[in-house]
């Protein structure tokens, strides 16, 4: 899973970066078997929502102006978006804790330590 999303730095908190979600992307591992058992799960039998989760559905497309995956791509991923991004200052943010050309270490608002190393370019 990918989470698109932006920050921009907390104007009251040094190293302190508020966050914004804008959507993502939910694909299966590079193994044919997964892939394989990926696509019929999500193709041949969607899910089913109870009224309660299409409820949710409802809300999370109105609230935050969620779009859900209408459809599979051919490497079997799906993308979604949020219109109104989720987060902002005081809400989502990270504590910078290391930063250099290829590695980020930050702690989450929840107390979350995440590392993230650079992708190189293609």
């Amino acid at each position: 899973m990918t989470t698109y999303g932006y920050s921009l730095p907390d104007p009251n908190t040094p190293n302190r970066h508020s966050i914004w979600f804008t959507g993502g992307r939910i694909e299966p591992n590079n193994e044919s078997a997964d892939i394989i058992s990926w696509k019929k799960l999500f193709t041949l039998h969607p899910p089913k929502h109870s009224f309660g989760e299409k409820a949710k559905l409802l809300a999370v497309k109105l609230l935050m102006g969620a779009t859900v995956p209408e459809e599979m791509t051919e490497d079997g991923s799906m993308e979604y978006t949020f219109t109104r991004p989720l987060g902002g200052h005081g809400m989502a943010y990270i504590d910078v804790i290391y930063l250099d050309e290829s590695m980020r270490i930050v702690r989450g608002h929840r107390g979350t330590t995440f590392v993230f190393s650079r992708v190189p370019e293609r």
